[in-house]
């Protein structure tokens, strides 16, 4: 009997230690889940402020390139405009 009441002890410890381990790693698993979840999130939050700064960045770099060409635009104008005065003077 008493050989039957020490495995029996035995098995309930080592059940109960399987169940505390189980417990813990659960916990671990748990824990980790959430922190990847975070970091996705925050990763994600990054990125689409990055996306922001590179609409941005293109809108004015859009903008900018229109000012150029219009300026360029006007530079020739003015061009023709006093090659047809020079044509005209000396005429």
């Amino acid at each position: 009997m008493r050989e039957r009441l020490g495995k029996t002890e035995r098995r309930l410890e080592i059940e109960q230690a399987k169940k505390r381990r189980a417990r813990e790693t659960m916990g671990k698993l748990q824990c980790e889940v959430m922190n990847r979840k975070w970091k996705e999130k925050w990763e994600i939050d990054l990125l689409e402020k990055e996306e922001r700064i590179w609409e941005i960045r293109t809108v004015e770099l859009e903008f900018e390139l229109a000012v150029v060409k219009g300026e360029l635009r006007g530079e020739r104008a003015e061009r023709e405009e006093l090659q047809v005065r020079l044509l005209t003077d000396y005429r």
